[in-house]
């Protein structure tokens, strides 16, 4: 069951986001795994959109994982939206807004943080750069990650 509901790029009337998340989504269906945390980390191509539509286009596809694919597992947001030396504050603003004050939501890491030429390349990480990205969703996740494993679906 595909949604349509894009926050970045599309190709086509699909939206690439979409697809892998459907990907993923039924992959760990298929292998009997469960789902314990949605991270998501996009917006470096959302940062020239209006941040009304970006929040809620994302509230619409968070929406769509929930009824289409049966998620119970929180989705963290984190803020990123910095890409060529350039970033926008109304999108960082919105995403931390939509991680800390929807039901279901909680905010991610803010990796627009990560800035250091030896962390990027353009608009993505190098290996160092992933490192710390990875450290940042840690300590962002890590007061929760007992509950998770445990199965709470604290919505908060």
């Amino acid at each position: 069951m595909p949604w349509t509901t894009s926050c970045g790029r599309s190709s086509g009337s699909k939206d690439v986001n979409v697809g892998r998340i459907d990907q993923v989504a039924y992959g760990l269906a298929d292998a009997g795994l469960r789902t314990h945390a949605f991270l998501w980390h996009q917006g470096e191509s959302g940062r020239v959109t209006r941040p009304e539509v970006y929040s809620d286009t994302f509230l619409r596809m968070a929406a769509a994982a929930v009824r289409n694919l049966g998620l119970t597992a929180p989705i963290y947001v984190a803020r990123a939206n910095y890409c060529d030396n350039r970033t926008s504050g109304a999108i960082n603003a919105a995403q931390a807004e939509l991680g800390a004050k929807q039901p279901g939501l909680r905010p991610g890491p803010d990796t627009d943080t990560l800035l250091a030429p030896a962390l990027r390349n353009g608009c993505h990480f190098t290996r160092q750069g992933l490192l710390k990205h990875a450290a940042l969703w840690f300590v962002t996740m890590a007061p929760d990650i007992h509950g998770l494993m445990q199965g709470s679906t604290d919505k908060r």
